[in-house]
């Protein structure tokens, strides 16, 4: 399936790890692209996947590099039962962001299955980074986010969106700008108001309705971080400045999956025949045990 969208490379992330990396590891064998992670090693600490691959892409050298985060359900059960270690990424990032640097890589980009606070740190060790393309943010994002010179792409969550960055070069200059980036964050304060105003209306009206108390608690902290968001998008946008014209640009777009489209036969039978070798543990529930009856006549009346 992948091979037929045209990916160039697979960044490994945490929930693909409850494969097993045997089995992992028997599919990056078959694959037509690298499978990456800089940060699964194995009990030598040496990476279990390629840590990165140099692209040529229009001319242009560029490094692409795959890390994981080290925060996910099961982790503990995970690394012991298949003998792994997922390392913090920021210093082996670095490491292959300098070899990289060293073998003429122009442009470079991690796809990083990251949580923000570990996106600030590889960033703080790795600012020669231009792109984060990531998919472990939880909250839908309405642009890029700039960290430092290194701007972050987030493809939200559970495969519904398909985050496409289009990067135009502009004389060889390697500084980027988004121009999109003071409109995304127009569209984002009016997203983040409109549901600070929904979830007001919510608690005022669940406040005097006795069968919403369980929820209030959980929706009246929701409130406040929403509150919180708002002012940081504010401020952030009044501080956004006009962008340098002389920059390189990019823009970006969150592709909504469009379910009306028809099926690829092909893809749809791959993905039935792996659905049939692996079952959602959620959804095969085992037959209910049925006891054995004792038949019992009619009662006699004394």
């Amino acid at each position: 399936m992948f091979k037929k969208m045209g990916i160039k490379a697979y960044n490994v992330g945490d929930r693909d790890l409850a494969l097993g990396i045997k089995l992992l590891k028997k599919l990056a064998g078959k694959a037509a692209f690298p499978f990456l992670s800089s940060n699964i090693l194995d009990q030598d600490g040496k990476p279990i996947f390629k840590p990165s691959v140099m692209l040529k892409v229009a001319g242009y050298k560029v490094a692409v590099i795959g890390a994981v985060t080290t925060v996910f359900v099961n982790r503990r059960q995970t690394v012991d039962e298949q003998k792994i270690t997922v390392m913090p990424p920021e210093d082996l990032v670095a490491k292959e962001v300098q070899r990289r640097k060293k073998e003429g890589a122009e442009i470079f980009i991690l796809l990083g299955h990251l949580n923000s606070s570990e996106n600030q740190k590889v960033i703080d060790k790795s600012p020669e980074l231009h792109f984060i393309l990531g998919g472990q943010e939880m909250q839908y994002r309405h642009g890029l986010s700039p960290q430092g010179k290194t701007l972050i792409a987030e493809a939200f969550m559970r495969g519904k969106n398909l985050s496409v960055l289009h990067v135009e070069v502009n004389n060889g200059l390697m500084k980027f700008v988004d121009r999109n980036y003071k409109n995304s964050l127009v569209k984002r304060v009016s997203s983040l108001e409109n549901q600070v105003k929904a979830r007001t209306t919510y608690i005022e009206t669940a406040k005097k309705d006795p069968k919403k108390a369980r929820s209030l608690e959980y929706f009246e902290r929701n409130l406040v971080q929403l509150k919180t968001e708002l002012q940081t998008t504010k401020m952030d946008l009044e501080d956004a400045t006009a962008p340098d014209p002389d920059a390189s640009q990019v823009s970006w777009e969150l592709k909504g999956v469009d379910t009306s489209l028809e099926e690829e036969k092909k893809v749809a039978e791959l993905v039935a025949a792996y659905r049939k070798k692996y079952p959602d543990p959620t959804k095969t529930k085992k037959p209910a045990a049925v006891l054995p009856t004792k038949k019992i006549g009619p009662r006699r009346s004394r």
